[in-house]
């Protein structure tokens, strides 16, 4: 019996922390998924890893993040993706700069929602009632 109790246990166990992992890995590639719009959008070029031998070095870069990548004088910037889409992004210094210009927007305006909601979170309940029947729900 108490061997039987450990097994449902660990069962239990595993299988939350699998729902947990799942849950992480999901968040992980909402936010791939994010940064690459930016990159996108910042003026990024991607390329597709479409022979084995882009798959190899792709692999071999930095995943998920941005990298500084000096070439022939000037700056360029790489973001490597042989995960989810087999690509990678390379951008200039001015793409890099409107994709840190979106973050820094997509930060204030999380931010901003965030607080409205810790606000509405915090009004204490109004009972609109004592205002007489106005407005539509009223």
């Amino acid at each position: 019996m108490k061997k039987r109790h450990v097994f449902s246990r660990a069962i239990v166990i595993a299988a939350a922390l699998g729902i947990v992992s799942a849950g992480c890995a999901a968040k992980k590639a909402q936010t791939s998924m994010n940064t690459e719009r930016m990159l996108h959008a910042a003026g990024f070029q991607v390329k597709i890893a479409d022979t084995p031998e882009k798959l190899v070095m792709l692999k071999g870069l930095a995943q998920r993040k941005i990298v500084p990548y000096p070439k022939e004088g000037e700056m360029y910037y790489l973001y490597a993706d042989a995960a989810s889409c087999q690509c990678l992004y390379m951008g200039t210094a001015d793409a890099y700069q409107r994709y840190i210009e979106f973050k820094v927007g997509q930060s204030i305006g999380e931010d901003n929602r965030k607080a409205a909601q810790a606000n509405a979170n915090a009004a204490a309940p109004v009972n609109m009632g004592v205002w007489g029947g106005w407005g539509p729900w009223y």
